[in-house]
């Protein structure tokens, strides 16, 4: 839902438009709700199951002949991960609800540079502590092979995309924003790492920004109008995204 308010100045023939943006639609998808709670039952029970009655759990898998420590540890993970993404989904809703943004001109996107480097630091402090976690998983991992090669893989995955979110925010905090102008090269919808929530994706001259809502469905609605992105460098984090009639004749 989009509100407009027009503030016209006719006698210096300039328009400067406030854009009141309801972000509030995003509603809970009780469909995905359900889809990832069955697993979530399945699996936290099983986890529980493993360490208040072992002789059962470990009566169960051995009938079937897996390894009980690692289909305790497989269980773990996958709780975890559901449980993960149910938490996100819902935040991702109320966070949503009466929401609104307000843009000035051109605008479809814009955050304070001084926000936004808190942001970068905030992501950073996040991922900084994953990280170490990750390294002391796959070092346990390593120990325990060959039992554990398929737990190897699935955190190895997370433990890639982890560190790169931790080196390119390291990156951003001595760095300072950049400006990337063109067309939308793509745009799509997608959970970050397969579990974190819906987030807005942007392709624009090979990188790839997250934006929000509005902005999202603005260029969906315009995906031939040329825009300009100020950015963190290395994150893509976006500071602000404004809406171009054409682009500069040096470009």
């Amino acid at each position: 839902m989009f509100k407009f308010e027009d503030e016209s100045n006719t006698e210096q023939q300039s328009v400067q438009v406030t854009k009141i943006v309801d972000l509030s639609e995003q509603s809970l998808d009780k469909r995905s709700l359900l889809k990832w709670g069955i697993p979530a039952i399945i699996l936290t029970g099983f986890t529980i199951l493993g360490f208040l009655a072992e002789d059962i759990a470990r009566d169960l898998t051995d009938r079937v002949g897996l390894e009980f420590n690692l289909v305790v540890m497989l269980a773990a993970v996958g709780a975890a991960i559901v449980d993960i993404k149910i938490i996100s989904l819902v935040f991702a809703a109320r966070s949503s609800a009466g929401q609104s943004l307000e843009l000035a001109g051109n605008f479809i996107e814009i955050r304070d540079e001084s926000e936004s480097r808190k942001l970068v630091w905030r992501k950073f402090m996040v991922f900084l502590p994953l990280s170490f976690i990750c390294i002391a998983l796959i070092s346990w991992l390593l120990a325990q092979l060959p039992q554990t090669i398929i737990g190897l893989i699935i955190v190895g995955v997370f433990s890639i995309a982890i560190v790169i979110e931790l080196v390119s925010a390291a990156r951003d905090i001595r760095s300072s924003p950049i400006v990337t102008q063109g067309r939308a090269s793509r745009l799509w919808q997608k959970s970050r790492m397969m579990i974190f929530g819906q987030v807005n994706y942007l392709l624009i001259d090979r990188r790839l920004f997250e934006v929000n809502l509005h902005a999202y469905q603005f260029l969906n609605a315009n995906p031939d109008r040329p825009i300009r992105i100020r950015h963190w460098p290395h994150s893509n984090l976006v500071i602000s995204i404004e809406y171009l009639e054409e682009f500069p004749e040096n470009n």
